[in-house]
């Protein structure tokens, strides 16, 4: 917590996409890959996790399976929805990024789940671009 009370979630989620976007402003979906996860994502996963958890698990931090499956599949429906936009801005085609956008949602669920208190903001983005770039998504 900083000194006002706010979570250094805030921060590092601010850090993240100052990052991101500075190193691919000229590929604004590379950004979305690692922003989307967590501005939908993380907090699907803390609304659902909160709401409906039941199974609770820890590896570093407190978590639900429910949490971390909302996670996963919100985390992959925006990033479909993002690829159908970009594609028609970008020469690229939807289906051949599908497996990099299903890799980042596992990832970024993955991530999410051991993740401490706001460093998800960090660890997520990160993963998410460096997954997708890895598996053919920023070409």
């Amino acid at each position: 917590m900083t000194e006002e009370g706010h979570h250094l979630g805030l921060v590092f989620y601010a850090i993240s996409y100052t990052i991101l976007a500075f190193f691919f402003a000229s590929k604004p979906y590379i950004i979305a890959a690692g922003i989307l996860p967590m501005a939908y994502g993380d907090a699907a996963a803390s609304l659902i996790g909160e709401k409906y958890g039941k199974r609770k698990y820890k590896l570093i931090a407190a978590k639900t399976l429910e949490g971390s499956v909302a996670m996963f599949l919100v985390s992959l429906f925006v990033l479909a929805l993002n690829l159908a936009f970009f594609s028609m801005l970008y020469p690229f085609s939807v289906f051949n990024k599908l497996l990099a956008s299903f890799s980042v949602a596992v990832i970024a669920a993955l991530v999410e789940g051991v993740s401490p208190l706001g460093f998800d903001n960090l660890t997520v983005p990160a993963s998410g671009v460096v997954t997708f770039i890895l598996l053919g998504g920023g070409s």
